[in-house]
């Protein structure tokens, strides 16, 4: 098995096959944290600069160890899916793929906002060359998918757990998505960003 981080990038091999980059491994487990209210919003009781991102949202933690156990298909990493978001990653093989990226969406995510209009999604965008491997991977993706090349493109938000104060201090309440510019979001532990797709051209309807 060779497992290359974002550094060298690369995808893990082994008797599994292939892994996608952004694939959690079972090594990879929540860390304990205790949420707090903290101002206008939540934070951790013993927070670090490393728990927000750049825009100041309270990301969950989690153990990065890719490679070791076994790889979870149905689950991401939040730091790897945040890198390839931010940094435009291919979410297979992790390499910079911005010049001639694309995004794989399932047929039912695309059915919520069909072209020409913005489609919102978790999914990180990929090389055209890395298709292939989460379409034979992914039950979703086999059910129907559509490829799109977007000309322009933004991080729109996060998808994570949604927490409101309570007498007893604040108390997990649902899993959804806020948008950057909601005061909902200082309520948030984030686990994904989400990133908004216009003036795309659907490349493949399958």
């Amino acid at each position: 098995m060779t497992v290359r981080e974002p550094s060298g990038q690369g995808v893990a091999a082994g008797r599994w096959g292939l892994v996608p980059w952004i694939t959690a491994w079972s090594s990879e487990e929540a860390l304990p944290r205790q949420v707090v209210v903290r101002g206008r919003g939540i934070g951790y009781a013993d927070e670090t600069r490393a728990d927000r991102d750049v825009d100041g949202v309270l990301w969950g933690r989690n153990i990065t160890s890719p490679g070791q156990g076994t790889p979870l298909f149905k689950a991401v990493h939040p730091v790897r899916q945040r890198r390839a978001m931010r940094e435009v990653l291919c979410q297979v093989c992790g390499a910079p793929c911005r010049r001639d990226a694309v995004w794989l969406l399932s047929a039912d995510e695309y059915a919520f906002g069909p072209w020409p209009a913005p489609i919102h999604t978790v999914q990180p965008p990929l090389c055209p060359e890395c298709v292939a491997g989460p379409v034979r991977l992914c039950p979703h993706f086999r059910r129907g998918h559509v490829l799109v090349r977007a000309r322009r493109f933004s991080l729109a938000g996060v998808g994570g757990m949604l927490y409101r104060r309570t007498p007893w201090g604040p108390r997990a309440v649902e899993r959804t998505t806020v948008r950057y510019g909601d005061p909902e979001i200082r309520w948030m532990v984030a686990g994904q960003l989400i990133t908004t797709l216009y003036e795309y051209t659907v490349a493949r309807d399958e």
